[in-house]
């Protein structure tokens, strides 16, 4: 269920792409050039969280983005008539989980996280068996994805994207993330987690360079 993030563009989307330099990406993947992270299939939603009134924000769009999110009982109201009736429960649990979590950091490290005016959102995703699209998961987590997060300019409400953004603050969210006690939830907060890709891959991509050069 994807939402501001947009398509996740596949290889086969760059149609300038030659069938060599797939290979060559193929190739730097497997042999650890390129960090990959698995592509999940759950409900994208950005989190923040205001430091002013100690709760969860979500965004699903550029608007709810520049109005500072949505709250719980916004969201239940959204999604008060969705097709699957366990949405808009599972989103405000996740909301309130997320809330807990931050909860337990001191207000100055809260700022840093999410600035004083709801400055940062964190592109992610929850995956929870009640709403399952087409993949089952066996966990059930909010999962912050490591890219794509937006930062929210105080005065203008401008939306600026990408990593020199946003790296400063998700720095510090990782790491409080990272250090949390296990938990004997069901439930979890998780950053999404990087991938090694079977070395196999190796061998079948220099058969296929041995073809190409017959």
């Amino acid at each position: 269920m994807s939402a501001l993030a947009g398509h996740m563009n596949h290889l086969t989307d760059d149609l300038k792409l030659t069938f060599s330099d797939v290979i060559d990406i193929l190739s730097k993947i497997t042999n650890g050039q390129i960090k990959t992270t698995e592509k999940v299939d759950g409900i994208n939603l950005y989190f923040s969280y205001s430091v002013q009134t100690g709760r969860t924000k979500v965004a699903r769009n550029k608007l709810d983005v520049q109005n500072g999110g949505m709250n719980r009982e916004q969201i239940v109201e959204k999604y008060s008539s969705h097709k699957n009736p366990y949405i808009k429960d599972v989103i405000a649990e996740y909301m309130e989980l997320f809330q807990q979590m931050v909860q337990t950091l001191e207000p100055r490290v809260q700022l840093k996280i999410f600035g004083p005016s709801i400055n940062v959102f964190y592109n992610s995703e929850i995956v929870d068996n009640r709403i399952a699209n087409i993949i089952a998961y066996d966990i059930n987590a909010l999962l912050v994805h490591r890219t794509n997060h937006i930062f929210v300019d105080s005065k203008t409400r401008e939306m600026k994207t990408g990593n020199n953004e946003t790296s400063k603050y998700f720095k510090i969210l990782q790491k409080t993330i990272e250090n949390l006690d296990p938990s004997e939830s069901e439930k979890s907060v998780i950053i999404s987690p990087t991938r090694k890709i079977d070395n196999d891959l190796s061998s079948s991509l220099d058969r296929v360079r041995s073809t190409l050069e017959e």
